[in-house]
């Protein structure tokens, strides 16, 4: 609350009981708001620090997901189909 109370531009707690309004909100949401793979909770602060905190955690999360890069091992060379032969060394697996 203390975060959106110094703001007049909430119509959704323009009621007798903000607060109230905002625990109800909370409850209602919260279902939905669970179901994400991601969560950036906001702070205090520039605005600028929250969008660097949420494109962090954006980040974070996609860097499993990325591929890796392409190598082409020297001497190795793409087939006419395109295709190439990589020998990627995994290291010791456990």
């Amino acid at each position: 609350m203390r975060r959106v109370r110094k703001r007049s531009n909430r119509p959704l707690l323009q009621t007798p009981d903000p607060e109230a309004t905002m625990r109800r909100l909370m409850d209602e949401r919260h279902p939905t708001y669970a179901l994400a793979d991601l969560t950036v909770y906001s702070q205090d602060g520039p605005q600028e620090a929250m969008v660097e905190a949420v494109i962090s955690a954006i980040a974070r999360q996609l860097a499993p997901l990325a591929a890796p890069p392409l190598v082409v091992p020297a001497g190795g060379a793409p087939q006419p189909d395109g295709s190439v032969t990589v020998r990627v060394d995994l290291g010791q697996r456990s």
